[in-house]
């Protein structure tokens, strides 16, 4: 059934079905109305028919006695057009004089069935009767018929004239006075189905309705939207255009037919005014096809010429607006506020020499506002700096409420923020690449190189009596231990930088670890030639710590000492409580200039001695330090000439009982 509806032929009969049920609902709908308006159901037809015959008789009687005086009793036009086989009135005219009357023109020697008698008495101005220059009255009104300004001394001259108007009953001729007649006849006749008929068609035309806006745009084989070439044409346009056809119409339908008289010799003038609102019906059809394929499409406003002459314009309002916004953007916000404050300034002056105070209060309360605002706004920004300032680069400045400079700078300090934020990442992505870098490498790394040392211990045990080939093996395996070690130190500090490593806090009390330590290193002191001198708390000192990982920190910073402390001097290790906190001191002499900052000697592998003469990698402090941070607490370097001193602190706890 779609295929049939979407085609063209089901569209054209659906429309032609749909032009003729509508008229007829309208017919039916209008015919009815004009009945009871009418007064034709209150009537009996043949009384109804005979009034409306006499009247139509009655007004026939001036344009008869006028078209005479006009063509100046022409006879031989009367004859032809009021002949007996052309109408079925029935006239005669004649001309009253103090002598009697005398017949001026009848086609019939007797009218029969008289209607309407009248007299009448026209003034004329001169010998030709034109319309400048008669008038004509009825004498049975009070008014005259027709009347033509003219000068008040005129010479006028009266003529009276009677006209006796009748029409046959029969009705031979079929003229207007037959048409009406017939036309009241069917009216009769049809009254009692027009409402049957209106209803029934009026459903039809509903139904056929929906089907061809339904159907508008589609097609048979496809169920994409198809609109033809009149959808193509703007929509306002279109409808101007039907709109001007559709009046068009409408005044040929109403004006013509009875204006003109070869539309009534070639076309019926009621046929004619029917064919005129069967066009506006059709016309209005057609737009609504095409309203309906708009709005499937949902190009209804877009296809107009008045929706896009009001993008152009809002385009060009739009770029116009953006142009002032971005020269008033140029204009240095220092120079805007001065300007606000001297143009503020100057109706302040007019507003006091005029005396209006109620200006002068409106401009207070203003500048009040704007001051609040002022404040508001700098303190947002101030405090986006501050949480700048502090590190949080990740929200941006809450630049809501805030107008011209001030949202520009809010704007800014986001972009600050922004990038920093971004720039801090990339550094952290950064530093975890080479980290990760150096973690896998040591593995891949690890496992040849114990091979090594296995192999180079194997070579120094082989039986020779060649003492190179031992020499050789026992530098080969004394390299590959240092190499393991400093593999082994690598990821340690790789884990220990990352936070990759794990640790298990425990109450530690750093008397009893310090003591071991120097335990440890004392005759490893002694033979470098160093005094260890410590100062200890002589109750305890307990802290939360993974007692090997705190190991290692202090193993690494006493490594670090023998390694670079001039021989022949002092080694201090204190320890005080204080604020809280356990606060331990590392004091040596440096047996070489220190020319680096405590920063730099705490980046791997940075090593005290240029030369690199010494042993060790350079990640001791390194380690250390990621190792104190990663135990809650803080390390610290610092140097003064040849005097290298490192502090740590830890946070104390309660103590919680005896330490392992």
């Amino acid at each position: 059934m779609k295929r049939i509806f979407h085609s063209t032929f089901g569209k054209v009969t659906v429309f032609i079905l749909l032009v003729l049920f509508f008229s007829l609902t309208a017919v039916s709908v209008a015919g009815k109305l004009f009945f009871i308006e009418s007064d034709m159901s209150y009537m009996p037809e043949e009384t109804y028919i005979e009034n409306h015959l006499s009247s139509l008789v009655r007004s026939q009687s001036d344009d008869i006695l006028w078209n005479y005086l006009y063509d100046s009793g022409d006879l031989y036009s009367m004859k032809h057009n009021y002949s007996e086989s052309r109408t079925n009135l029935r006239l005669r005219l004649s001309s009253v004089s103090p002598e009697g009357e005398e017949l001026l023109f009848t086609n019939t020697e007797v009218p029969f069935d008289t209607v309407y008698d009248v007299y009448y008495t026209v003034c004329t101005n001169g010998e030709d009767v034109t319309g400048e220059n008669v008038t004509m009255w009825d004498q049975n009104s009070s008014a005259p018929i027709f009347q033509q300004e003219s000068e008040e001394n005129a010479d006028w001259t009266r003529h009276y004239y009677h006209m006796i108007l009748g029409m046959d009953p029969e009705l031979p001729v079929k003229d207007h006075l037959y048409r009406s007649s017939y036309i009241i006849h069917l009216a009769y006749s049809l009254e009692e189905v027009a409402i049957p008929v209106a209803a029934v068609s009026g459903v039809l035309t509903i139904l056929l309705f929906a089907v061809l806006m339904s159907s508008s745009a589609r097609r048979p084989d496809s169920e994409e939207l198809a609109p033809g070439p009149l959808n193509r044409i703007p929509f306002d346009l279109l409808s101007a255009a039907v709109l001007g056809l559709g009046a068009l119409c409408f005044v040929l339908a109403t004006e013509l037919p009875s204006g003109f008289g070869f539309f009534n010799i070639f076309v019926p003038g009621y046929l004619f005014a029917a064919l005129c609102l069967l066009a506006i019906v059709c016309l209005a059809f057609a737009w609504c096809m095409s309203a309906a394929a708009r709005i499937k499409q949902g190009n209804l406003l877009t296809n107009t010429v008045c929706w896009r002459v009001s993008q152009i314009t809002l385009r060009g309002a739009s770029y116009l607006l953006r142009l002032l916004a971005s020269l008033i953007r140029s204009i240095p916000f220092i120079w805007k506020a001065l300007f606000l404050a001297f143009a503020l300034f100057l109706i302040k002056i007019f507003a006091i020499l005029d005396l209006d105070r109620f200006i002068i209060f409106l401009l207070e309360c203003f500048t009040g506002l704007l001051a609040v605002y002022c404040i508001y706004a700098m303190w947002k920004l101030k405090r986006g700096a501050s949480l700048i300032s502090e590190g949080n680069y990740d929200q941006p400045v809450d630049s809501r409420f805030l107008l011209f400079g001030f949202k520009e700078h809010a704007d800014t300090l986001s972009r600050i923020s922004s990038g920093l934020n971004n720039a801090v990442e990339a550094r952290l992505k950064s530093e975890r690449m080479k980290t990760e870098l150096i973690t896998n490498v040591s593995h891949d790394i690890k496992t040849p190189l114990t091979s090594i040392i296995n192999y180079s211990d194997l070579i120094s045990k082989e039986p020779t009596d060649n003492e190179t080939i031992h020499e050789y093996s026992d530098v080969l395996h004394r390299q590959s231990v240092k190499l393991k070690r400093l593999i082994e130190d690598l990821i340690e500090a790789s884990k220990a930088s990352t936070g990759n490593i794990e640790i298990l806090p425990e109450p530690c009390d750093l008397n009893v670890i310090l003591s071991q330590v120097s335990a440890e290193y004392e005759e490893r002191l002694q033979k470098a030639d160093l005094t260890l001198i410590t100062k200890l708390p002589e109750d305890q000192v307990p802290i939360m710590a993974d007692g090997r990982r705190l190991w290692r920190v202090f193993d690494n910073l006493m490594n670090n000492i023998i390694k670079y402390a001039l021989t022949g001097t002092r080694v201090y290790i204190t320890m005080v409580k204080q604020n809280g906190e356990a606060i331990l001191v590392f004091k040596n002499t440096s047996r070489d200039p220190i020319d680096l900052t405590p920063e730099e000697l705490t980046e791997r592998f940075v090593r005290g001695d240029e030369s690199r003469n010494t042993e060790g990698n350079g990640l001791g402090l390194s380690i250390a330090k990621s190792l104190v941070e990663l135990q809650k607490g803080e390390m610290n370097l610092y140097s003064d000439g040849d005097l290298f001193k490192v502090i740590l602190r830890f946070p104390l706890i309660p103590y919680q009982g005896e330490t392992a």
